[in-house]
Protein backbone atom coordinates (compact mmCIF):
# COMPACT_ATOMS: atom_id res chain seq x y z
CA UNK A 1 0.00 0.00 0.00
CA UNK A 2 1.35 3.42 -0.92
CA UNK A 3 0.68 6.78 0.72
CA UNK A 4 -0.39 9.83 -1.24
CA UNK A 5 1.73 12.91 -1.25
CA UNK A 6 -0.83 14.65 0.96
CA UNK A 7 -0.71 11.84 3.53
CA UNK A 8 3.08 11.92 3.62
CA UNK A 9 3.03 15.66 4.13
CA UNK A 10 0.51 15.37 6.94
CA UNK A 11 2.59 12.77 8.78
CA UNK A 12 5.72 14.80 8.28
CA UNK A 13 4.16 17.79 10.05
CA UNK A 14 2.01 16.14 12.74
CA UNK A 15 4.36 13.45 14.10
CA UNK A 16 7.16 15.83 15.18
CA UNK A 17 4.57 18.14 16.73
CA UNK A 18 3.10 15.29 18.76
CA UNK A 19 6.55 14.24 19.92
CA UNK A 20 7.26 17.76 21.13
CA UNK A 21 3.85 17.95 22.79
CA UNK A 22 4.36 14.72 24.77
CA UNK A 23 7.92 15.62 25.65
CA UNK A 24 6.90 18.97 27.10
CA UNK A 25 4.69 17.93 30.00
CA UNK A 26 4.04 19.98 33.12
CA UNK A 27 7.36 20.67 34.78
CA UNK A 28 7.79 19.81 38.51
CA UNK A 29 10.09 21.74 40.84
CA UNK A 30 13.48 20.07 41.15
CA UNK A 31 13.88 17.57 43.97
CA UNK A 32 15.74 19.06 46.99
CA UNK A 33 19.23 17.62 47.42
CA UNK A 34 18.20 16.08 50.78
CA UNK A 35 15.71 13.76 49.05
CA UNK A 36 18.37 12.44 46.71
CA UNK A 37 21.34 12.44 49.06
CA UNK A 38 20.32 12.45 52.77
CA UNK A 39 22.18 14.71 55.16
CA UNK A 40 24.85 13.39 57.46
CA UNK A 41 23.75 11.93 60.79
CA UNK A 42 24.73 14.17 63.72
CA UNK A 43 24.97 13.86 67.51
CA UNK A 44 26.01 10.25 67.06
CA UNK A 45 26.26 8.58 70.48
CA UNK A 46 27.08 5.05 71.60
CA UNK A 47 26.80 3.28 74.95
CA UNK A 48 27.93 -0.26 75.75
CA UNK A 49 26.11 -2.28 78.42
CA UNK A 50 24.43 -5.67 78.89
CA UNK A 51 26.74 -7.10 76.17
CA UNK A 52 25.09 -4.68 73.72
CA UNK A 53 26.13 -1.56 71.82
CA UNK A 54 23.34 1.05 71.92
CA UNK A 55 23.51 3.73 69.20
CA UNK A 56 21.50 6.96 69.23
CA UNK A 57 21.54 9.87 66.78
CA UNK A 58 19.67 12.86 65.40
CA UNK A 59 19.01 13.73 61.75
CA UNK A 60 19.45 17.37 60.75
CA UNK A 61 17.23 17.43 57.67
CA UNK A 62 13.59 18.43 57.32
CA UNK A 63 12.53 14.99 56.12
CA UNK A 64 14.06 11.73 57.34
CA UNK A 65 15.64 9.45 54.74
CA UNK A 66 13.88 6.33 53.51
CA UNK A 67 16.11 4.24 55.78
CA UNK A 68 19.39 4.18 57.67
CA UNK A 69 22.20 1.77 56.94
CA UNK A 70 24.69 0.86 59.68
CA UNK A 71 27.94 -0.77 58.67
CA UNK A 72 29.64 -2.79 61.39
CA UNK A 73 33.22 -3.99 61.23
CA UNK A 74 34.39 -6.72 63.61
CA UNK A 75 38.00 -7.54 64.38
CA UNK A 76 39.65 -9.73 66.97
CA UNK A 77 41.74 -7.54 69.26
CA UNK A 78 44.84 -9.67 68.73
CA UNK A 79 44.32 -9.90 64.93
CA UNK A 80 45.91 -7.65 62.37
CA UNK A 81 43.00 -7.38 59.93
CA UNK A 82 39.22 -7.07 59.99
CA UNK A 83 37.59 -10.47 60.31
CA UNK A 84 34.05 -9.62 59.17
CA UNK A 85 31.75 -6.85 58.03
CA UNK A 86 27.98 -6.67 58.39
CA UNK A 87 25.26 -4.18 57.44
CA UNK A 88 22.02 -3.42 59.29
CA UNK A 89 19.09 -1.39 57.98
CA UNK A 90 16.22 0.27 59.77
CA UNK A 91 13.44 2.74 58.96
CA UNK A 92 14.29 6.39 58.43
CA UNK A 93 12.11 7.55 61.32
CA UNK A 94 14.15 5.54 63.84
CA UNK A 95 16.93 7.04 65.98
CA UNK A 96 18.02 4.04 68.05
CA UNK A 97 19.85 0.82 67.20
CA UNK A 98 20.91 -1.98 69.54
CA UNK A 99 23.53 -4.57 68.65
CA UNK A 100 23.58 -7.41 71.19
CA UNK A 101 26.03 -9.68 69.39
CA UNK A 102 29.22 -8.29 70.99
CA UNK A 103 31.87 -10.79 71.98
CA UNK A 104 34.69 -10.55 74.47
CA UNK A 105 38.10 -9.95 72.89
CA UNK A 106 36.81 -8.08 69.81
CA UNK A 107 36.95 -4.54 68.40
CA UNK A 108 33.88 -3.13 66.62
CA UNK A 109 33.48 -0.14 64.33
CA UNK A 110 30.10 1.46 63.50
CA UNK A 111 29.37 3.89 60.65
CA UNK A 112 25.94 5.17 59.63
CA UNK A 113 24.48 6.79 56.51
CA UNK A 114 21.00 7.70 55.31
CA UNK A 115 19.55 6.08 52.19
CA UNK A 116 17.09 8.05 50.02
CA UNK A 117 13.99 6.65 48.33
CA UNK A 118 15.95 6.71 45.11
CA UNK A 119 18.56 4.43 46.67
CA UNK A 120 21.35 7.02 47.02
CA UNK A 121 23.46 7.00 50.18
CA UNK A 122 24.23 10.26 51.98
CA UNK A 123 27.54 11.24 53.52
CA UNK A 124 28.49 8.59 56.12
CA UNK A 125 28.97 9.46 59.77
CA UNK A 126 32.26 9.19 61.51
CA UNK A 127 33.22 5.70 62.64
CA UNK A 128 32.73 4.99 66.33
CA UNK A 129 34.90 2.23 67.76
CA UNK A 130 33.99 -0.11 70.60
CA UNK A 131 36.66 -2.18 72.32
CA UNK A 132 35.51 -5.21 74.34
CA UNK A 133 38.58 -6.65 76.08
CA UNK A 134 36.42 -8.11 78.84
CA UNK A 135 32.73 -8.26 79.73
CA UNK A 136 32.32 -7.11 83.37
CA UNK A 137 30.25 -9.39 85.65
CA UNK A 138 26.96 -8.28 87.22
CA UNK A 139 27.55 -7.01 90.79
CA UNK A 140 26.55 -9.43 93.52
CA UNK A 141 24.94 -9.07 96.97
CA UNK A 142 23.24 -5.81 96.09
CA UNK A 143 21.22 -4.49 99.05
CA UNK A 144 19.05 -1.41 99.61
CA UNK A 145 18.26 -0.52 103.25
CA UNK A 146 15.78 2.35 103.76
CA UNK A 147 16.08 5.02 106.42
CA UNK A 148 14.52 8.38 107.18
CA UNK A 149 14.69 10.27 103.81
CA UNK A 150 17.61 8.11 102.65
CA UNK A 151 18.51 4.65 101.33
CA UNK A 152 21.81 2.92 102.13
CA UNK A 153 23.07 0.82 99.19
CA UNK A 154 25.83 -1.78 99.22
CA UNK A 155 27.21 -4.55 97.02
CA UNK A 156 30.21 -6.84 96.64
CA UNK A 157 32.98 -5.13 94.68
CA UNK A 158 35.85 -6.32 92.51
CA UNK A 159 38.93 -4.04 92.52
CA UNK A 160 39.25 -4.48 88.74
CA UNK A 161 36.06 -2.50 88.10
CA UNK A 162 34.34 0.76 88.92
CA UNK A 163 30.62 1.00 89.54
CA UNK A 164 27.72 3.15 88.35
CA UNK A 165 24.53 3.49 90.38
CA UNK A 166 21.19 4.51 88.86
CA UNK A 167 17.85 5.46 90.45
CA UNK A 168 14.35 5.47 88.95
CA UNK A 169 10.69 5.82 89.92
CA UNK A 170 9.88 2.91 87.60
CA UNK A 171 11.36 -0.62 87.67
CA UNK A 172 13.69 -1.60 84.81
CA UNK A 173 13.63 1.93 83.34
CA UNK A 174 16.72 3.81 84.42
CA UNK A 175 18.15 7.12 83.17
CA UNK A 176 21.35 7.39 81.18
CA UNK A 177 23.26 9.25 83.90
CA UNK A 178 24.10 7.77 87.32
CA UNK A 179 23.08 9.53 90.54
CA UNK A 180 26.70 10.33 91.43
CA UNK A 181 29.57 12.16 89.71
CA UNK A 182 32.36 10.04 88.29
CA UNK A 183 32.61 6.29 88.82
CA UNK A 184 32.39 4.69 92.25
CA UNK A 185 35.22 2.55 93.59
CA UNK A 186 33.69 1.90 97.02
CA UNK A 187 31.05 -0.73 97.78
CA UNK A 188 28.62 1.56 99.62
CA UNK A 189 26.56 4.62 98.77
CA UNK A 190 23.93 6.63 100.70
CA UNK A 191 21.21 8.19 98.57
CA UNK A 192 19.92 11.11 100.65
CA UNK A 193 17.24 13.79 100.38
CA UNK A 194 14.50 11.35 99.34
CA UNK A 195 10.76 11.43 100.02
CA UNK A 196 9.53 9.18 102.80
CA UNK A 197 6.85 6.73 101.73
CA UNK A 198 7.92 6.76 98.07
CA UNK A 199 9.33 3.61 96.46
CA UNK A 200 12.65 3.99 94.63
CA UNK A 201 14.27 1.51 92.23
CA UNK A 202 18.05 1.12 91.98
CA UNK A 203 20.45 -0.44 89.49
CA UNK A 204 24.18 -0.95 90.00
CA UNK A 205 26.52 -1.88 87.12
CA UNK A 206 30.20 -2.81 87.04
CA UNK A 207 32.18 -0.55 84.67
CA UNK A 208 35.36 -0.85 82.62
CA UNK A 209 36.75 2.61 81.78
CA UNK A 210 38.86 2.96 78.62
CA UNK A 211 40.85 5.95 77.47
CA UNK A 212 40.07 5.91 73.75
CA UNK A 213 36.85 3.89 73.73
CA UNK A 214 33.42 4.03 75.37
CA UNK A 215 33.07 2.58 78.87
CA UNK A 216 31.65 -0.95 79.12
CA UNK A 217 28.94 -1.61 81.71
CA UNK A 218 27.73 -4.94 83.03
CA UNK A 219 24.20 -6.14 83.32
CA UNK A 220 22.10 -4.48 85.99
CA UNK A 221 21.67 -5.73 89.55
CA UNK A 222 18.39 -4.27 90.83
CA UNK A 223 16.88 -3.51 94.22
CA UNK A 224 14.09 -1.28 95.53
CA UNK A 225 13.48 0.51 98.82
CA UNK A 226 10.98 2.89 100.39
CA UNK A 227 12.38 5.47 102.84
CA UNK A 228 10.45 5.63 106.11
CA UNK A 229 9.95 8.38 108.65
CA UNK A 230 11.79 7.26 111.80
CA UNK A 231 11.84 10.57 113.66
CA UNK A 232 9.19 11.04 116.31
CA UNK A 233 7.60 14.46 116.98
CA UNK A 234 8.86 16.59 119.81
CA UNK A 235 7.42 16.07 123.29
CA UNK A 236 4.30 18.19 123.88
CA UNK A 237 4.84 21.13 126.22
CA UNK A 238 2.72 23.21 128.58
CA UNK A 239 0.38 20.49 129.88
CA UNK A 240 -1.99 21.71 132.61
CA UNK A 241 -4.85 19.89 134.36
CA UNK A 242 -7.73 21.73 136.06
CA UNK A 243 -10.98 20.61 137.64
CA UNK A 244 -14.04 21.94 135.83
CA UNK A 245 -17.43 20.84 137.09
CA UNK A 246 -17.47 17.03 137.21
CA UNK A 247 -14.44 16.54 134.93
CA UNK A 248 -10.72 17.16 134.61
CA UNK A 249 -9.80 19.42 131.68
CA UNK A 250 -6.36 18.96 130.10
CA UNK A 251 -4.77 21.55 127.81
CA UNK A 252 -1.31 21.85 126.16
CA UNK A 253 0.60 23.74 123.48
CA UNK A 254 0.45 22.95 119.75
CA UNK A 255 3.31 20.86 118.36
CA UNK A 256 5.24 22.45 115.43
CA UNK A 257 5.69 19.36 113.19
CA UNK A 258 3.96 19.58 109.76
CA UNK A 259 3.40 15.80 109.67
CA UNK A 260 1.67 15.72 113.06
CA UNK A 261 -1.29 13.30 113.20
CA UNK A 262 -2.49 14.03 116.73
CA UNK A 263 -2.03 13.41 120.47
CA UNK A 264 -2.40 10.50 122.88
CA UNK A 265 -3.57 11.16 126.46
CA UNK A 266 -2.50 9.03 129.47
CA UNK A 267 -3.50 8.78 133.14
CA UNK A 268 -2.12 6.91 136.14
CA UNK A 269 -2.10 6.75 139.89
CA UNK A 270 1.13 8.26 141.27
CA UNK A 271 3.90 5.72 140.76
CA UNK A 272 1.58 3.36 138.83
CA UNK A 273 1.34 2.27 135.19
CA UNK A 274 0.15 4.67 132.50
CA UNK A 275 -3.31 3.99 131.09
CA UNK A 276 -4.12 5.15 127.57
CA UNK A 277 -7.29 7.28 127.52
CA UNK A 278 -7.43 7.86 123.75
CA UNK A 279 -7.49 4.70 121.56
CA UNK A 280 -6.49 6.82 118.54
CA UNK A 281 -4.63 10.14 118.27
CA UNK A 282 -6.87 13.19 118.74
CA UNK A 283 -6.48 16.41 116.75
CA UNK A 284 -7.52 18.74 119.57
CA UNK A 285 -5.15 20.23 122.13
CA UNK A 286 -7.70 19.65 124.86
CA UNK A 287 -9.12 16.59 126.57
CA UNK A 288 -12.00 16.16 129.03
CA UNK A 289 -11.66 13.29 131.53
CA UNK A 290 -15.03 12.58 133.22
CA UNK A 291 -14.00 9.20 134.66
CA UNK A 292 -11.64 10.74 137.21
CA UNK A 293 -14.56 11.93 139.34
CA UNK A 294 -15.97 8.42 139.48
CA UNK A 295 -12.61 7.00 140.59
CA UNK A 296 -11.58 9.90 142.85
CA UNK A 297 -8.21 10.33 144.48
CA UNK A 298 -4.81 11.51 143.18
CA UNK A 299 -3.90 11.18 139.49
CA UNK A 300 -1.17 12.14 137.05
CA UNK A 301 -1.70 12.98 133.37
CA UNK A 302 0.69 13.03 130.41
CA UNK A 303 0.43 13.64 126.67
CA UNK A 304 2.47 12.37 123.68
CA UNK A 305 2.50 13.46 120.01
CA UNK A 306 2.12 11.06 117.03
CA UNK A 307 3.05 11.71 113.39
CA UNK A 308 1.33 10.44 110.24
CA UNK A 309 4.14 8.11 109.12
CA UNK A 310 3.09 4.50 108.36
CA UNK A 311 4.80 3.38 111.53
CA UNK A 312 3.15 6.14 113.66
CA UNK A 313 6.23 7.56 115.36
CA UNK A 314 5.35 8.66 118.88
CA UNK A 315 7.12 11.17 121.09
CA UNK A 316 8.08 10.76 124.69
CA UNK A 317 5.46 11.53 127.28
CA UNK A 318 5.17 15.08 128.50
CA UNK A 319 5.98 15.93 132.11
CA UNK A 320 3.40 14.36 134.48
CA UNK A 321 0.72 16.80 135.58
CA UNK A 322 -0.75 15.90 139.04
CA UNK A 323 -4.29 16.57 140.23
CA UNK A 324 -6.44 15.38 143.13
CA UNK A 325 -10.15 14.60 143.02
CA UNK A 326 -11.84 14.81 146.44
Amino acid sequence: MTLSRRSVFTLTIILPAMMVLFACGIKKPPEPPEKLFPFKVKDYFIRVRDNCAELKWTYDGKNPPEKFRIQRIEQAIDAGAFSSEQAFELAGNENFFKDCSLKQGFLYGYQMSGISRAGFAGEPSKTIWVNVPRIPPTPENFQAVPGDRFVDLSWSADPDFGYNLYRSDTPEQFPEKPIHPGTLKQTKYSDIGLDNGKKYYYCVRAVILQKDYPAIESRCAEQSATPVDLIAPSTPRGLVAVVSGKAVVLRWFQNPEPDLLGYMVYRRRPGGTWEKLTPEPIKEREYLDKQAFRLKGAFEYAVSAVDNAPRRNQSRLSHPEPISIP
